[in-house]
C-alpha cells in the first residue's frame, strides 16, 4: 500500500499531465503484476461495490479517538472528505502491514462477507487502522468508501502502460475497453484483451471536439468560423442525436451492445440484439441508441428504459429504440478503423442495404452547397430534436479518444435564464470551506403584485474561483435561515443559467425540469426586478417544440 499511496499523492498534488503520466511509468515499472491490475482498475473507474458507508466508518473511528459522531461529522463538513477527515483524526499506528494494494483489494472484498456481522467488521477496520500511517488510511479510507476519484484521464493510464508495455496506445486501448473483472484477471489475460482475445470487446470511441466558436456569435461570425474548416465538400455532415453512444457488436454469431462508458448494456435493449442476430455477417457499429416511435423522441422519453436490466413488454411497447449508426468499425473480422471515413461509409451504405431492418438505421448525412446554408439549418436543430451537427473529414481514419481536427460536434447554444441565487451549500472536496452549490430561483409569474420566487435548477460550476470566493462571503454575510449545511440567502445575486433541455416534470416545484444547468455569467448588471420568470420557462419549451 505504501508505493500506491506515494502514487496517489503525487497524482494528487499536480494538474500537469506529463508528471502524472512519470508517476504512473515509475509505478507501473516497480509494482507487481497483480497490483498493476488493481491500479488500472482504480484509476480508469472500474468501480466496485463499497464494503462500507461513509457515516459507518466515521462511527468506527468515533469509539476510537473518543469524539462524538456530531463533531467527527461537522469535521468531514469542514474538511470534506470522510476519508481525509479521519486520516488526519486517528492516532499514530502501532503496527506495520506490508500488504499490497493488490492484497488490500482481496481483504476489502472479504471484508463485504462480514456486512451481517458489524462487530466483526469494525474489529477488521481498527486493525487495519492500527498498521497504516496517516496518507495509507488516507487510501484505504477512500477504497473502502467507494470515493476513490483523482480525476486522472484514461488516456494518460493508457500512454503510461504502454510506455511500460512498450507497445502501441491503441493496443492498450482495446485491452481496457469493455467490462472486466479485476478479481477475476491476471495482467497477462488483461493484455491479451487487446490483441483480440475477447470477442465481445468494444472499440475505443472516437470523439469529436467543439467546433472552435464563441457561443454568443453571431451568423457571420459563425460563417467564418465553419470556412476556416475549408470547403465543405470535404466534409460529411450529420445530425448530432441527443442519445446514448453505443457500439453494436456481432461476431461468430455473438451480439453485444455496449455504451461508450464502457458498459454492457444488451439486457436493456434486447430488441438491439435481436436485430444483430439476424445480421448475415460479422460487423461492429457505431452509432446512437435513440428512442424512436413515428420519429426520433425527445431524450426524456429514452431515460425511461435507462437502468432497466430486463424492460417489461409493457416497456418495450411504450418506448421503442432504434439504433442510428453512423460509422462501421469492422466486418467480416476486418478492422476498417484506419480507412478513410468516406471508404467506411461506402461499407456502411452497403451493409444496411443488404439487411433492410427497422431497428437499425443509418445515420442521413446533410447535403448543403454552403457553410451560409449549414448555419440557418443548424437554427432547426432542436425542432428535430437534436443537439446540433457532427462535422467530419471524409478523409478521417478512427481514431481513438478525442483528437482534434478530423471531427467536431457544433451544439446548438444552450438555453439560458437570468434567475437569483435562493439557497448555497457547502461544496466538497479542496471547495468544502466553500459555499459553492447552489439552487436559482425565477418569479412564478409577470405580475409584480403577486409573483412569489420559484426555485427551478441547481448548479455549480461555471465561476472562476475568484467569483466562488466572492459569493461564499455575500452567502455567509446575507444568510436568513440554516437547514442544516444549506442557507437561504436574501435573493441578491443574479446569474445567467444556461442548460441543454427543458421539460414538464411533476417532481419539480416549478413544473420544469431542465438538463445540464450551469452558471454562464455572473450578472451584476440585473436587479432582482428584471430576473426571468416561469413565462420565460414556457417559452423555451414551447420554442423547442416548435410552437415558440
Amino acid at each position: 500500500m505504501k508505493d500506491f499511496s506515494t502514487l496517489v499523492r503525487m497524482v494528487d498534488q499536480t494538474t500537469k499531465t506529463s508528471r502524472r503520466l512519470e508517476a504512473l511509468v515509475q509505478f507501473f515499472s516497480a509494482c507487481s503484476d497483480s497490483d498493476k491490475v488493481w491500479c488500472i482498475a482504480l484509476f480508469t473507474k472500474n468501480t466496485r461495490k463499497r464494503p462500507m458507508s461513509s457515516q459507518r466508518l466515521r462511527e468506527i473511528a468515533s469509539d476510537i479517538v473518543s469524539l462524538p459522531s456530531w463533531l467527527i461529522d461537522e469535521s468531514k463538513s469542514i474538511v470534506g472528505d470522510t476519508a481525509e477527515t479521519l486520516a488526519l483524526l486517528l492516532p499514530e499506528p502501532t503496527e506495520r502491514s506490508d500488504k499490497t494494494l493488490s492484497e488490500w483489494m482481496v481483504w476489502l472484498e472479504k471484508l463485504k462477507t462480514f456486512k451481517e456481522e458489524p462487530a466483526r467488521q469494525e474489529l477488521a477496520i481498527q486493525e487495519a487502522w492500527r498498521g497504516l500511517n496517516s496518507e495509507e488510511r488516507f487510501v484505504f479510507n477512500k477504497l473502502i468508501t467507494g470515493g476513490f476519484r483523482l480525476g486522472i484521464a484514461t488516456r494518460t493510464v493508457i500512454k503510461a502502460l504502454a510506455k511500460d508495455q512498450e507497445c502501441e496506445e491503441g493496443q492498450i486501448a482495446l485491452a481496457l475497453s469493455g467490462q472486466w473483472d479485476p478479481m477475476q484477471l491476471t495482467f497477462k489475460e488483461l493484455m491479451a484483451r487487446g490483441q483480440g482475445s475477447d470477442l465481445s470487446i468494444p472499440y475505443p470511441f472516437y470523439l469529436a471536439y467543439p467546433l472552435p466558436m464563441d457561443p454568443t456569435a453571431n451568423d457571420d461570425e459563425q460563417h467564418q468560423a465553419l470556412k476556416e474548416l475549408g470547403a465543405i465538400t470535404n466534409y460529411q455532415i450529420e445530425w448530432k442525436w441527443d442519445g446514448i453512444r453505443g457500439q453494436l457488436i456481432r461476431r461468430k454469431g455473438k451480439v453485444f451492445l455496449w455504451s461508450r462508458g464502457s458498459e454492457l448494456i444488451s439486457d436493456s435493449f434486447p430488441e438491439l440484439v435481436s436485430a444483430g442476430e439476424s445480421f448475415n455477417e460479422d460487423v461492429v457499429l457505431d452509432g446512437e441508441i435513440i428512442a424512436y416511435k413515428d420519429s426520433i423522441e425527445p431524450f426524456e422519453q429514452l431515460q425511461r428504459r435507462l437502468g432497466r436490466k430486463q424492460p417489461s413488454k409493457n416497456m418495450l411497447h411504450k418506448v421503442p429504440v432504434r439504433f442510428i449508426a453512423y460509422d462501421i468499425l469492422e466486418r467480416n473480422g476486418k478492422d476498417l478503423r484506419k480507412e478513410s471515413l468516406k471508404v467506411r461509409r461506402n461499407h456502411l451504405e452497403q451493409f444496411i442495404h443488404q439487411h433492410q431492418l427497422d431497428r437499425v438505421m443509418i445515420s442521413d448525412t446533410i447535403k448543403m452547397d454552403t457553410w451560409s446554408h449549414l448555419v440557418d439549418l443548424h437554427k432547426q436543430s432542436r425542432q428535430y430534436h437534436a443537439e446540433g451537427f457532427m462535422i467530419k473529414s471524409i478523409e478521417s481514419s478512427y481514431r481513438e479518444g478525442r483528437k482534434r481536427g478530423d471531427w467536431w460536434k457544433w451544439k446548438v447554444n444552450p438555453m439560458t435564464v437570468d434567475a437569483v441565487l435562493l439557497y448555497a451549500n457547502r461544496g466538497s472536496g479542496r471547495r468544502a470551506n466553500l459555499y459553492s452549490d447552489y439552487t436559482f430561483a425565477v418569479w412564478s409569474s409577470d405580475d409584480k403584485e403577486s409573483r412569489t420566487l420559484l426555485p427551478f435548477a441547481k448548479a455549480y460550476s461555471g465561476l472562476t474561483d475568484k467569483e466562488i470566493t466572492e459569493v461564499d462571503k455575500f452567502v455567509k454575510k446575507n444568510t436568513k435561515e440554516r437547514f442544516g449545511p444549506v442557507r437561504s440567502v436574501v435573493p441578491q445575486l443574479v446569474m445567467e443559467i444556461g442548460f441543454e433541455d427543458i421539460r414538464k416534470s411533476t417532481r419539480h416545484k416549478s413544473g420544469f425540469a431542465v438538463r445540464f444547468p450551469r452558471i454562464m455569467r455572473w450578472r451584476k448588471d440585473k436587479p432582482l426586478d428584471e430576473i426571468d420568470s416561469m413565462d420565460r420557462l414556457q417559452y423555451l419549451l414551447d420554442d423547442k417544440q416548435g410552437g415558440g
